[in-house]
C-alpha cells in the first residue's frame, strides 16, 4: 500500500481524478505486471536493447532472442566491440535487420563520444534508430525520469478514459502522458498504462470488470468502450491487369512487363 505523496502527488482536498488515475494504476501494475525478462534490473542499456527488438514484434517472440543477445553482449562496451556478423547472426529470425545495425551504430558512438549511456533525453534521441517513444521508454523505465511514453496501447486507454471517438494528433497523447505522469514512480505508471492496454483494455472486447480505472473512465460510463477506438475506413480495393513478356532464347531469358490499372 503506499499514498497519495509516495507518488509525488499532492493529497490536499478533493482528489483530481488524474491524482486518483496514477495511484489506482501503479497499484495494480505492481501486482499484475507481467514478467518479462527485461524488467529485471532495467538498465538503460538492457532498456535500450528491450525495446528496439520489441519493435513491430511480439513480446513472447523476443524473450529468447533478447536473452541470448544480453548473454553473449550484456553491455554496450561489448556491443561496440563485436563485428556486425555476429550481431546479425544471433539477431537472424527477428527481421527488420536495420535495427541491429543501427544497435551496433549507436553502441560504438555511446563508447567513442560518451563513455556510458547517456542520461538526458536529447543526447539518447540522438542515437541511431531512436525515437521519441524508444527515448522516453528509456529515460523512464531505467532513470525514473518523467518522460512519457506513448505507443498504440497508451493511445487506446487515453481514448477510452476521456471518450474519444474521433482521432486525435499523435501530440494530443503525448501531451497528456506528460500531464498524468506523476513526479515519483514514472517508470511504473508508464510501465502500467502500456500493461493495462495490453492485458485489459484491449483492442475488441476490453476486459473492463478487470480494469482498476473502471469508474474513471468515460467510455465506460456511456457504454462506448467498444467504438473506441473507431473502426478505419478501409481504402476501396483497386483491380489491376499485368501483362507479362517471356523471351527465351538458349540459356537467356528476357523477361518484362507492363501493368494496366
Amino acid at each position: 500500500m503506499f499514498s497519495c505523496s509516495d507518488i509525488g502527488l499532492a493529497c490536499t482536498g478533493k482528489a483530481m481524478p488524474v491524482r486518483k488515475l496514477a495511484k489506482d494504476l501503479i497499484r495494480w501494475y505492481r501486482k499484475h505486471r507481467r514478467p518479462w525478462p527485461w524488467r529485471d534490473n532495467p538498465t538503460p542499456y538492457r532498456v535500450w536493447i528491450s525495446e528496439v527488438m520489441l519493435q513491430q514484434t511480439q513480446a513472447k517472440t523476443v524473450i529468447p532472442y533478447y536473452r541470448r543477445f544480453l548473454e553473449r553482449f550484456p553491455d554496450v562496451d561489448s556491443l561496440a566491440a563485436a563485428s556486425e556478423r555476429d550481431i546479425l547472426q544471433l539477431w537472424a529470425g527477428l527481421g527488420y535487420y536495420r535495427r541491429a545495425r543501427n544497435l551496433h551504430w549507436a553502441a560504438k558512438l555511446i563508447v567513442e563520444k560518451h563513455g556510458e549511456f547517456p542520461r538526458d533525453l536529447k543526447t539518447i534521441l540522438e542515437l541511431p534508430g531512436v525515437g521519441r517513444y524508444t527515448a522516453g521508454a528509456i529515460c523512464s523505465l531505467a532513470f525514473n525520469q518523467e518522460q512519457p511514453v506513448v505507443d498504440g496501447n497508451v493511445r487506446r486507454v487515453i481514448s477510452r478514459l476521456e471518450g474519444i471517438q474521433h482521432g486525435e494528433t499523435e501530440n494530443y497523447f503525448w501531451r497528456r502522458m506528460s500531464e498524468w505522469i506523476p513526479r515519483r514512480h514514472p517508470s511504473d505508471f508508464n510501465q502500467a498504462m502500456m500493461e493495462l492496454g495490453a492485458t485489459v483494455c484491449l483492442p475488441l472486447h476490453p476486459l473492463c470488470s478487470l480494469c482498476p480505472v473502471e469508474k474513471t473512465c468515460e467510455a465506460r460510463r456511456l457504454g462506448i468502450q467498444d467504438q473506441i477506438p473507431a473502426a478505419r475506413t478501409r481504402r476501396a480495393v483497386q483491380q489491376s491487369k499485368m501483362v507479362i513478356l517471356i523471351f527465351e532464347t538458349g540459356s537467356r531469358i528476357l523477361l518484362t512487363s507492363a501493368m494496366k490499372v
